[in-house]
């Protein structure tokens, strides 16, 4: 009420917090999407291939496991 804005912003900063974002939101709401095929249509539509659902999914994988190899070794560094 206090300032009007027209949109929204949502930061996501670099951080070991963000395997926890990844794993627990962001994959779980990719699988369950793309099992159900919801909106899949509309991106094939547009000339998306399917193939490039599956390298997305590849590729939040990669990230959480880049963010988990860094807390691992935070963790070492730390004892």
């Amino acid at each position: 009420d206090i300032i009007d804005i027209e949109s929204q912003v949502t930061m996501i900063s670099n951080n070991t917090c963000m395997s926890r974002l990844f794993s627990e939101r962001l994959s779980k709401i990719y699988d369950l999407l793309y099992s159900q095929r919801a909106y899949v249509h509309h991106y094939v539509g547009e000339g998306m291939d399917e193939k490039e659902f599956a390298e997305a999914r590849e590729n939040i994988g990669f990230l959480e496991k880049d963010y988990l190899d860094s807390l691992t070794v935070k963790d070492d560094n730390d004892e």
